[in-house]
């Protein structure tokens, strides 16, 4: 009987359990200012915190994300994940291909519409999957880049675009709306309008490649043809 109560404080008991725990708060209370614990508890405070989507995927994205902010009418914010670009780009695909009148009309092809959508990367700026969104919703873009620039007007009575997204060679900006309508009046009467793409090299003598070069800001100084010509095609890449 002696022998069972001696060894009874060391059962896995309710009272056992709650008087350890009740044993181990004091103690840490006792020993929070010692040295080694502050130290403990300063590491631990730094183990970074289980994280969710990352957000700076946005950066990766960044037309993709320009796209969406002017089609989308929910917080543009809270809904910026991997999991809704995917949503977005699956989804709208999915749509426009229940509707062929549509895309003929507008002279798009479902595959390069759906290839675009469905590269993990980030879809090209004034592509066929972002003029097919664009166009979807009515939405009228204008893309300035240096002495460049191009739009996608949905209505052709109405010259003014809804966005105008400026481009400087590293990222990409949304023009204060405020200013939408100057800026585009200034970019119609002071820079080039690129709507086509080069004709083949053959096309052209080196007087208009020249020209060409003028209007579009490229120093054509020095150039013989054909490297005149690739670097004007260089610079009118968006």
């Amino acid at each position: 009987m002696c022998d069972f109560e001696k060894y009874q404080k060391f059962m896995y008991t309710n009272e056992n359990v709650e008087r350890l725990m009740r044993e181990t708060e004091e103690f840490i209370s006792k020993t929070s200012d010692n040295k080694f614990f502050k130290q403990r508890e300063k590491k631990q405070q730094q183990l970074p915190k289980k994280q969710q989507l990352p957000k700076k995927h946005q950066h990766q994205h960044p037309i993709f994300w320009l796209l969406y902010k002017m089609v989308s009418v929910e917080d543009f914010f809270t809904k910026e994940t991997i999991v809704e670009e995917l949503n977005f780009r699956i989804k709208f695909v999915e749509m426009i291909k229940k509707d062929a009148g549509w895309m003929k009309a507008n002279k798009l092809k479902i595959s390069q519409v759906e290839g675009e959508a469905m590269d993990a990367g980030d879809i090209p700026l004034l592509g066929a999957f972002f003029r097919a969104v664009c166009l979807h919703n009515k939405v009228s873009v204008m893309v300035i880049k240096a002495n460049l620039f191009k739009t996608i007007l949905c209505d052709e009575v109405d010259d003014v675009p809804k966005f105008i997204i400026q481009y400087d060679g590293e990222k990409f900006e949304f023009v204060d709306e405020k200013e939408v309508e100057l800026r585009a009046k200034h970019a119609r009467d002071n820079l080039f309008e690129f709507s086509k793409p080069l004709r083949a090299i053959s096309a052209y003598k080196v007087d208009e490649l020249r020209e060409i070069a003028r209007r579009v800001g490229v120093d054509s100084t020095g150039f013989l043809k054909k490297p005149l010509y690739e670097k004007i095609l260089s610079s009118i890449m968006f």
